[in-house]
């Protein structure tokens, strides 16, 4: 063949297709900007897909206690891992850093020699399995991130506080050593145009907490201080979006409706004791559902003349939780019955009762020993079903042990986006019409119900549970014999 006549510029050369015998590989994740200072969140990249959140929280927990794992990301190997304390996430980073250097050294000294040809090409061991900073046994990279607060418990709290209506003459380390009693300050700074406003940024966010429900409205010389969560972005970062309102309307059942103060829409809050918002959420989802028919079995009575209000008595007062009322000995109100609105409906009675464990949990553990407080604790659940489309219908009713565990769940969960589903609905938390346990086992002591499965029906706890103590759900009423 003559060489000559071959054309490196040839269009053959230069194929406008190439096929691949195998798929060929993914493309690499784009990871958002590192924070530029130090946070209490990291973001972890190249984490197997295998690795479990307990595996993760696992080998974290070496460095101190993990707030939340958040594993949405997983199939692309990012995991978000918030640390309670700015320093458990700095020595975590420093760790898993180590790890990753000391693995990009051994490739670096295994390829030299597979170049220099002193050994035959062959995969690098893998690095040690018991050392700190790995992930399932695998290197991974961590860098600092800013926290989204959305799926965060207490999201809002990042360890620094606002104190409002200081006395321009207090020192900074007199106010310091003030808050210094609810544990370490990382630092503690002034703002130029106003000199009755300080900022006190705690280590652990868990300090920050105790020190806002203790030292909010006291006196600190000579001055009545309030405090709040500093939030990143100023107030337009606690905006708020607005509810989107739901159009379809749903057959219910008049057992939910005897229990009920009316129908509107849902959203979170987490248990800190201002009421930060928090928890967004993504695009709409729906159950895709059956239409109902009016000659159902559970549809065909007649409507409970005292049950919620309809259209229109949205924010009917009789039913609006009042935090004063809870709050105030002189004018306590003892109800403890709510009525949790715009539900997804794909949420299970097993979503719930999961939502409800660590609702208790995060909120039990900000309440230390010496604090005359009831744990919060709940005896009461039930979800009501669609039987056709086994589909929530969008609200449930929650009993709480005491009135300021009902203030807790209002503020953890009232005027919030859902986190599950996509859901864009806003959560409303209100008082329900039937109030405490023994009224509501009365109701539902002669209920029947299609079916027999336990998850759809009205169920009680005892002892109550509060995601420590797992006691298991006992229906109220029996299962009907069809």
């Amino acid at each position: 063949m003559n060489e000559s006549r071959l054309d490196p510029g040839a269009r053959e050369f230069f194929p406008s297709q190439i096929f691949y015998p195998y798929p060929p590989p993914p493309l690499p994740v784009s990871l958002p900007p590192a924070s530029p200072t130090a946070s209490r969140t990291l973001l972890l990249s190249m984490v197997p897909t295998t690795a479990s959140e307990s595996t993760v929280r696992r080998e974290l927990e070496v460095f101190g206690d993990v707030r939340a794992v958040q594993m949405e990301r997983r199939r692309d190997g990012l995991v978000t891992v918030h640390f309670y304390d700015v320093r458990d996430a700095q020595a975590a980073l420093a760790a898993i850093q180590e790890q990753h250097m000391q693995q990009q050294f051994r490739l670096g000294r295994h390829y030299d020699a597979v170049l220099n040809n002193s050994v035959p090409l062959m995969p690098p061991l893998p690095p040690p399995q018991a050392a700190r900073g790995l992930i399932n046994g695998r290197v991974v990279w961590a860098q600092f991130t800013v926290p989204v607060t959305s799926g965060l418990p207490d999201g809002n709290n990042q360890g620094t506080l606002v104190v409002f209506n200081v006395d321009s003459g207090v020192s900074a380390s007199s106010l310091k050593q003030i808050f210094e009693s609810f544990g370490p300050v990382r630092e503690l700074r002034e703002t130029p145009n106003k000199r009755n406003q300080r900022f006190v940024e705690f280590y652990d966010v868990r300090n920050a907490a105790n020190a806002m429900a203790a030292m909010s409205g006291q006196e600190i010389y000579g001055r009545n201080v309030m405090i709040e969560y500093s939030r990143r972005g100023g107030a337009a970062a606690g905006q708020s979006k607005k509810p989107w309102k739901l159009n379809s309307m749903y057959n219910t059942s008049n057992n939910a409706a005897a229990i009920s103060s009316s129908s509107s829409s849902t959203h979170r809050r987490n248990c800190a004791s201002d009421g930060s918002k928090s928890w967004s959420s993504g695009s709409y989802e729906e159950c895709s559902s059956k239409k109902t028919t009016s000659n159902s079995k559970n549809s065909s009575r007649k409507p409970w003349k005292g049950g919620g209000g309809g259209p229109g008595k949205e924010h009917d007062a009789r039913f609006l939780i009042n935090e004063d009322a809870i709050v105030e000995s002189n004018c306590r109100d003892p109800r403890t019955t709510v009525m949790i609105k715009n539900i997804p409906n794909k949420y299970s009675q097993k979503l719930l009762l999961n939502m409800l464990d660590n609702h208790c949990i995060h909120c039990n553990e900000q309440i230390t020993g010496g604090e005359d407080q009831p744990l919060s604790s709940y005896d009461f659940v039930y979800l009501p079903i669609d039987f056709i489309n086994k589909c929530n219908v969008g609200y449930g009713f929650v009993n709480m042990t005491s009135p300021e565990a009902t203030l807790r769940l209002y503020k953890a969960f009232h005027h919030q986006n859902w986190e599950v589903f996509n859901s864009r609905k806003i959560c409303q938390v209100t008082y329900a019409r039937l109030q405490g346990l023994e009224a509501l086992r009365e109701h539902f002591k002669n209920s029947k119900f299609p079916g027999d499965t336990e998850e759809y029906m009205p169920v009680v706890f005892s002892p109550p549970r509060d995601g420590r103590t797992l006691t298991d759900p006992l229906p109220i009423i029996a299962p009907s014999e069809n």
